[in-house]
């Protein structure tokens, strides 16, 4: 068997030490302890300074040093303990970019002079990772706060819109107060749409994956998107020649689009042009994408456009250019999030005074499952005297779904949690349990498999601010996600109990 210190020549001890010197992938320096003058390097020095050895030699340490106090720190710590442990430090290359270094250094006498020997690496790199986590934990724990507060606000939202949609009908067409309902529900949907970005920022929202043709959506949305536009701003859409299809949720979509053209709108002031288009490229178009085709969608203004010190900022949550009242600082973060958890990515070009291009990259799809603009399946229809069971903790959305569900004819009776629910289930029959999913004590979920092992014919729906990413499932049972009108309620408990048990 062989030896693996076999493979190391035999003579290795007998080497030219600046052979291997010359083949360490670390920097080595030799330089005067009083002058800081370099009297010696490697190649690798010599690289990562992007010089010469002729410039390298001869030249004061200090001339590269971005903090030249804290190189003399080490330096006199090195002279008075002999070595010095690793140290980091910033250099700047003569190109004029920064290299962070962490370096070693040992204190020498060498030809009666007193020398430093620094070994440097270049930890650039591992910097860059170490700030991209540190971001990405920041991002987390504001996601996670951003989708706690939009649960909870979502729990509101649906006591007023709830209330105001039921106001509405009672009211009619021609009654005067109707369009102050109508503002109140507007202002709850609003503030709806502003939880979904909420929700979709911290990954807390219900999607409805599909396959859905992005050139169809932008289409349908032309006359839409028309309307949220100034009308100095000229929205020209380009006629895209393939299918663009992509395995997503339709609202999501719809949201990337809307974010783009009002932030489009909003940096052009003064009137001018937003382009929206959508092609299919043949290859990943950025290095941190899988190989594959994919869908671009492209949205650019000739506005104002962004300095590079704006454009650093532009996906950091709550980050906003525009004035106090119109902007929530959500907008490409959102579109970014959303991109993310399609598998794509979103790059955005700018200019000051040439405008801004965004494009977002989607995976695209190789199959339409459904596509837009096809009919949509028939609302399922009510089953008459049946018996529900609404499980929620919050009394609002609780007293809201009650009383949408008894003006719709069916028998309601209501439990603020897992054990309330149990304890009615025991002494009444009911047909239908529609139940929050996130509860104090046992969840709904958590719930829903007791009562159906206890009671087969038992159906269940689910109602949620959001479904947590850890996996706790809806098992494939009719979900609805809050804030919810009066018709998405009535439809989620009919299209419930016309499945088979």
């Amino acid at each position: 068997m062989n030896d693996a210190h076999e493979e190391f020549p035999a003579d290795a001890l007998n080497w030219d030490p600046r052979f291997l010197l010359e083949h360490l992938h670390d920097a080595v320096v030799l330089f005067d302890a009083e002058t800081e003058e370099i009297l010696a390097t490697n190649a690798r020095a010599c690289e990562l300074y992007g010089v010469t050895r002729d410039e390298l030699v001869g030249a004061c340490l200090r001339d590269f040093s971005t903090d030249v106090e804290r190189g003399l720190q080490a330096i006199r710590r090195t002279l008075d303990e002999g070595s010095c442990s690793a140290y980091e430090t910033v250099h700047r290359r003569q190109d004029g970019r920064l290299l962070h270094l962490e370096a070693n250094a040992v204190a020498l006498e060498y030809r009666g002079r007193n020398v430093v020997l620094s070994v440097a690496r270049d930890v650039g790199e591992r910097k860059r990772l170490e700030a991209e986590l540190m971001q990405a934990q920041k991002l987390e724990a504001v996601g996670l706060l951003a989708a706690g507060v939009a649960h909870d606000f979502s729990n509101v939202l649906t006591g007023v819109l709830g209330a105001a949609s039921m106001l509405a009908r009672e009211l009619g067409p021609e009654h005067p107060l109707l369009g102050l309902v109508e503002e109140i529900k507007g202002g709850a949907e609003r503030g709806a749409a502003l939880t979904q970005r909420l929700m979709s920022f911290g990954r807390r929202q219900a999607l409805e994956l599909e396959v859905l043709d992005l050139c169809a959506l932008v289409n349908q949305l032309t006359t839409w998107l028309g309307r949220i536009v100034e009308e100095s701003v000229q929205l020209r859409i380009v006629p895209c020649p393939d299918d663009a299809l992509v395995f997503a949720d339709r609202s999501q979509l719809e949201q990337i689009l809307l974010n783009l053209v009002v932030n489009a709108r909003d940096a052009m002031p003064r009137g001018g042009e937003i382009e929206v288009s959508v092609r299919l490229l043949q290859a990943a178009p950025a290095p941190s994408l899988h190989a594959g085709k994919y869908v671009e969608l492209s949205v650019a203004d000739n506005g104002h456009g962004m300095n590079q010190q704006t454009l650093e900022r532009v996906f950091t949550p709550f980050f906003t250019t525009k004035e106090p009242g119109r902007g929530t600082g959500l907008g490409l973060t959102t579109v970014g999030t959303i991109a993310r958890q399609c598998g794509g990515h979103v790059a955005l070009e700018s200019e000051l005074e040439r405008g801004t291009t965004v494009r977002v990259w989607l995976p695209a799809a190789t199959k339409a499952l459904r596509r837009i603009g096809e009919s949509s399946p028939p609302r399922s229809q009510a089953v008459k005297d049946a018996k529900i069971l609404v499980v929620e903790d919050e009394a609002t959305a609780r007293r809201t779904a009650v009383r949408i569900l008894k003006k719709a004819g069916y028998d309601v009776i209501a439990a603020a949690n897992a054990d309330e629910a149990r304890g009615l289930l025991r002494k009444l029959p009911v047909d239908l349990m529609v139940t929050d999913v996130m509860m104090p004590g046992d969840s709904g979920p958590d719930l829903a498999r007791d009562m159906t092992r206890a009671y087969p014919n038992l159906r269940v729906a689910f109602m949620s601010g959001y479904v947590p990413e850890h996996g706790m499932g809806i098992e494939g049972r009719p979900f609805l996600q809050k804030p919810f009108t009066p018709e998405q309620l009535e439809q989620l408990v009919a299209t419930a109990l016309s499945r088979t048990a």
